[in-house]
């Protein structure tokens, strides 16, 4: 059978990644499209994917039922986008030519608008009048937590959401038995055996419109909770007296010069902007992983990295899932942040020695597809 895969976030991209080996190796044809950053990172995998902006440069509902009929795809397999609605598009289209479709959710937040005519930016509009009229032949969630919230936000049936798990998360477990020993890793990646604190940032200014000094939407901007985290490790640091090594993990979609004004260290805290080195291996040396509610930040709790949320200034329900499902408590105050730290340079633990996922999402997902197909 022909399977169309199409992802263009970066985190759609990592669920999908997994799925085309296996389908390929069952003698699937696979037709493998991408857009903006998901480019980058099918090309990272050693695979050429199909830009889909040549087929589509504007896509509309008419546009990807023609570029349908073209492929005659027997299934179409996508991500789900923060702004870009090409995956809606795809499953609606598919939907009218009788052809099924999964999405597959990468992350336990934003379930609703996923499915409505509306991006992140505009949350506010979505609450204000919330719709799926965007609904694939299944959506493929990260286990029951993530099924049990979306049905009780009325976004769908318990029959269409399945809770198959994230491949993207077997992948991770996979190559963290890889990976080298720390200290080998560390001198690869020019980092010196200092206590290393990795920040993910994640574009919320530019995600949900906030202004970025104050925030708005969910009351911080990653820029607030930078300087909120910076002045917290920089005092713990001191006290604590320990050397500090701190890497900042900007993401894809983030400017280059996006913390260039709060970047100024210590005597005891060494910073290094724009920390390249893959996600994986980042935590894998880091000794702390710290962020508000970013995938690396789940990814690393899945790993077994002690990690830190901070939602200074939240002001609705927490998009962190591990803080929702009370397994570890996002910090919500600088001198929080600070206990924390403190507890993390002291070498105490400060909770969550690890994240349990579904087993075997691939073969799972894969099983689902052929069913479907057959």
């Amino acid at each position: 059978m022909r399977i169309l895969f199409f992802a263009c976030d970066p985190g759609g991209a990592n669920t999908v990644l997994p799925l085309v080996a296996p389908l390929r190796e069952r003698g699937h044809e696979v037709r493998l499209f991408g857009k903006g950053v998901a480019m980058g990172r099918f090309r990272e995998a050693g695979y050429d994917p199909l830009p889909i902006d040549s087929e589509l440069p504007d896509p509309d509902l008419a546009g990807v039922q023609r570029f349908l009929q073209r492929e005659r795809p027997a299934f179409v397999c996508t991500g789900t986008s923060a702004e870009d609605a090409t995956e809606k598009f795809l499953w609606k289209a598919a939907d009218s030519l009788g052809i099924r479709s999964f999405a597959i959710l990468d992350q336990w937040i934003n379930y609703g608008i996923r499915f409505s005519p509306w991006g992140v930016s505009r949350c506010a509009a979505y609450e204000a009048a919330p719709e799926h009229p965007f609904l694939p032949t299944r959506i493929i969630v990260m286990d029951d937590f993530a099924r049990d919230e979306m049905v009780s936000a009325g976004i769908a049936g318990p029959g269409r959401i399945l809770a198959l798990g994230q491949p993207y998360f077997e992948t991770l477990l996979r190559r963290r038995d890889l990976l080298p020993a720390v200290s080998q890793l560390r001198e690869s990646l020019g980092v010196d055996e200092e206590f290393v604190v990795t920040f993910v940032s994640e574009p919320l200014s530019q995600d949900y419109g906030e202004d970025p000094e104050v925030g708005t939407f969910w009351g911080f901007s990653e820029r607030t909770i930078f300087r909120s985290f910076r002045t917290a490790l920089l005092a713990a640091a001191q006290r604590q007296r320990k050397k500090t090594r701190l890497l900042i993990k900007r993401h894809p979609r983030e400017s280059a010069d996006s913390f260039a004004d709060l970047l100024q260290g210590s005597p005891w805290v060494t910073v290094c902007a724009d920390f390249f080195a893959d996600p994986m291996e980042t935590i894998h040396i880091s000794d702390l992983v710290c962020g508000m509610s970013s995938m690396m930040l789940i990814e690393a709790a899945i790993v077994g990295r002690p990690i830190l949320s901070m939602l200074v200034g939240l002001r609705r329900e927490s998009p962190f899932v591990l803080d929702r499902r009370g397994l570890i408590a996002s910090a919500r105050s600088e001198s929080e942040i600070e206990r924390r730290l403190d507890c993390a340079l002291a070498g105490e633990s400060i909770g969550l020695g690890g994240f349990e996922v579904k087993k075997n999402p691939v073969d799972a997902i894969v099983k689902e597809m052929e069913k479907m197909l057959s």
